[in-house]
């Protein structure tokens, strides 16, 4: 049953992609990633989600940048899917390293 869920929400966010935050597709991605079979339709829609990450990455916080970091393993084991997008959240994690809100969990 939690895989029409997640085929749902999947859906739902390629096409409105422009509404969540990088923080919330990030995690999004780190929960059905691991979940749902790999298709190209699927793989579009992963592609839709970094796209809007990549592009607002700059307002991510340490647990979203974790999540994007998770939800990037899950899908590029050899940095084929989604080249570059770990030097931006690299860079996140060095703007961030002054920040006294939230601790390192990545």
């Amino acid at each position: 049953h939690e895989i029409r869920l997640y085929e749902a929400v999947v859906a739902h966010v390629s096409q409105h992609w422009y509404d969540y935050p990088a923080a919330s597709l990030a995690e999004i991605g780190v929960a059905v990633s691991p979940t749902l079979p790999r298709s190209e339709q699927l793989n579009e829609a992963y592609r839709v989600m970094f796209d809007a990450i990549a592009a607002d990455c700059e307002n991510l916080t340490l647990k979203g940048v974790s999540d994007a970091a998770k939800f990037m393993a899950e899908l590029d084991h050899k940095e084929t899917f989604y080249p570059d997008i770990h030097k931006s959240l690299a860079s996140r994690i060095i703007a961030l390293r002054d920040e006294t809100k939230e601790q390192y969990d990545v």
